[in-house]
């Protein structure tokens, strides 16, 4: 046999070797797949009738912190209707309660394009879940029409 023979068959043997070593080794490697979910679940329930000036608006909401730490950040309720003209001048009342703590809570009402957004600080703790009650009183002089309310837990920390 020549050199040249001699030098492939080792080669070829060095990696069946290798591969004989590697295959078992990196077939027993477990893999797993990772789903990162948002760290609040938000629900929210609004009923979506047409309201005449004078009525009140119940709105339910509530929060869990899905995560193992306490999260502190802004509720934020977005009020529009179809006209398209909504101002926090159109409520009498505006009362957004925590059911566990009804204690009236300080928040800030502003409104621009037809939109009244409400924002108030909230803070989670561990595996918590806050329920909100939203009464929205419309003055008598409102015309009649359907509201829509958007949630959103902003600025996490």
């Amino acid at each position: 046999m020549n050199k040249i023979t001699l030098i492939v068959l080792i080669c070829i043997g060095s990696i069946a070797l290798l591969s004989a070593v590697l295959v078992p080794y990196l077939s027993n490697k477990d893999s797993v797949d990772v789903s990162v979910n948002s760290p609040i679940n938000l629900t929210s329930k609004l009923n979506s009738n047409a309201y005449f000036g004078g009525e009140t608006i119940y709105y339910k909401a509530s929060a869990t912190n899905n995560l193992n730490r306490t999260l502190n950040g802004w509720l934020s309720l977005t009020i529009t209707n179809d006209l398209d003209n909504t101002m926090c001048s159109d409520f009498e009342l505006i009362s957004l309660i925590n059911e566990v703590d009804p204690t009236p809570t300080i928040f800030a009402c502003s409104d621009e394009f037809g939109v009244v957004k409400i924002i108030k600080g909230v803070t989670y703790m561990p595996y918590e879940t806050e329920s909100y009650l939203g009464e929205f009183t419309l003055k008598p002089s409102v015309e009649p029409t359907s509201y829509q309310v958007d949630t959103q837990v902003l600025s996490l920390s």
